[in-house]
């Protein structure tokens, strides 16, 4: 009867551990997912007061690479306004060599053809502004954090200014003839400056945050990239 009660009690001891052992690996198992889930989370309470926020987490969700500090959430941000700006860049250097000389053409096909020559130079200098801003943020340093992020706001806000006088001037020029080109330069230049008002935006938050205080590397490092 004692070696009955003694095997019975080993029986349900082991019993309890394989039921212990099961329930610590599960929750074990699903760490992983939930630090995955962490960058997503950041992205998305960043987008949510931007000014574009579907924009933001459509672009920001889709992008590769660190996500999960606020400096990190900025520099996706501001790499994703400079490839818009650069693809809209390129586009405008092909329209502008595909148009025709400007000799014998009317006074309003030549007032075109400045205005997308100076649309093209706008263009090229939002690249170089927000390639600046980039190149910034990834080397800040807490004793001249203050004086890099108002290099960066300055420059990026720059940059939407740079778009908005390529449309001013471009569009109030077009004919009814171009009307398919305009619509195309405005569609793009109009896309670069949504994206680059985001990044603004996370540039903004940023400054405002706690990255003077080395709290954007995971572990507890700094944030400060060398």
């Amino acid at each position: 009867m004692q070696t009955h009660f003694t095997l019975s009690l080993s029986t349900l001891l082991l019993y309890f551990l394989i039921i212990f052992t099961f329930f610590s690996s599960s929750t074990t198992a699903t760490l992983p997912s939930n630090n995955h889930n962490e960058p997503q989370d950041l992205i998305h309470s960043s987008c949510i007061h931007s000014m574009y926020p579907r924009l933001c987490l459509r672009t920001l969700s889709n992008y590769v690479g660190p996500t999960n500090t606020t400096l990190y959430v900025a520099q996706a941000a501001l790499k994703v306004s400079l490839a818009h700006a650069a693809r809209a860049s390129k586009y405008l250097k092909t329209l502008s060599a595909a148009a025709p000389d400007s000799s014998g053409q009317s006074p309003t096909k030549k007032r075109q053809r400045v205005a997308l020559k100076d649309c093209v130079e706008q263009m090229a200098d939002s690249v170089d502004e927000l390639r600046k801003s980039l190149e910034e943020l990834y080397h800040l340093r807490p004793e001249t954090f203050r004086w890099q992020m108002s290099n960066t706001q300055t420059w990026v806000s720059a940059a939407i200014t740079d778009g908005d006088t390529c449309l001013d001037g471009f569009v109030s020029n077009g004919g009814d003839n171009d009307g398919k080109v305009k619509r195309e330069v405005k569609r793009r230049v109009t896309d670069v400056a949504m994206v680059t008002s985001n990044a603004l935006y996370m540039i903004n938050r940023l400054g405002q945050g706690d990255a003077r205080k080395g709290k954007h590397r995971p572990g507890g490092g700094s944030g400060w990239n060398n």
